[in-house]
């Protein structure tokens, strides 16, 4: 079964091009300990990785990261 873990250690940073729709062409950068929620969680069949991150004002963002679907 997978569960979230606070991350005790770690950051998350992004940043896009002008225009791109999920950045807004801004650099973001956050650290564990320095926001509400830094949490990290691998899926049950140990085939992806979730990062959340509540930081201020609200403001969430989740990365989901999944190695490529195999078929047989």
């Amino acid at each position: 079964m997978a569960q979230a873990y606070s991350a005790a250690s770690g950051t998350l940073s992004f940043g896009g091009d002008p225009g791109e729709p999920i950045s807004g062409g801004q650099s973001y950068e956050y650290a564990a300990g320095a926001v509400q929620m830094f949490d990290v969680q691998g899926s049950s069949d140990q085939n992806s990785l979730t990062v959340a991150v509540d930081a201020e004002q609200g403001t969430l963002w989740r990365l989901i990261v999944a190695a490529p679907m195999v078929r047989s």
